[in-house]
């Protein structure tokens, strides 16, 4: 009987306990919509979604490879909107894929990208997202980002 009653008490906590939590594949879905928003921002110039899905003040780091001897760069992410703003020729950055881990409030994901400029590859890379999960919703709170000159075509 004590057993019996011991195991249905410990059923009952974990259900309890299942039932307080959102399932992590909601919070993924949620994180990787971000993220896919960010790069949409990017590639139609909307400086208003690109503010939408990121902490005021975030940093960005762009990370050259080594070969080109040219220094890590930092800015915040309130440069990007005049850029964005501004800029005429047509640009296309997209994920090749995506890992992503979600832990409570924090997530990050770990995306290898493309980045062409008036239809032409210029470089790829890989872009590393800081999420927190705010009172609006996921936003990214900090981006590095490496970049990888395209091989001249032939």
């Amino acid at each position: 009987m004590k057993t019996t009653l011991l195991t249905l008490v410990l059923a009952m906590t974990l259900t309890a306990q299942a039932g307080d939590k959102a399932p992590a594949s909601s919070d993924r879905d949620e994180v990787v919509a971000i993220v896919n928003r960010f790069f949409a921002a990017i590639s139609s110039r909307d400086v208003e979604g690109y503010r939408q899905v990121v902490v005021p003040g975030s940093q960005v780091t762009v990370a050259p490879v080594p070969e080109r001897k040219a220094a890590m760069r930092r800015r915040v992410v309130e440069d990007d909107y005049k850029w964005l703003d501004e800029s005429h020729e047509p640009l296309l950055e997209r994920p090749t894929s995506m890992t992503v881990h979600v832990e409570g409030r924090i997530a990050v994901v770990w995306a290898p990208y493309e980045f062409h400029r008036s239809g032409a590859l210029t470089h790829t890379g890989v872009d590393v997202y800081t999420l927190l999960k705010t009172d609006d919703g996921w936003r990214i709170s900090g981006l590095a980002y490496s970049v990888v000159p395209a091989a001249p075509a032939k």
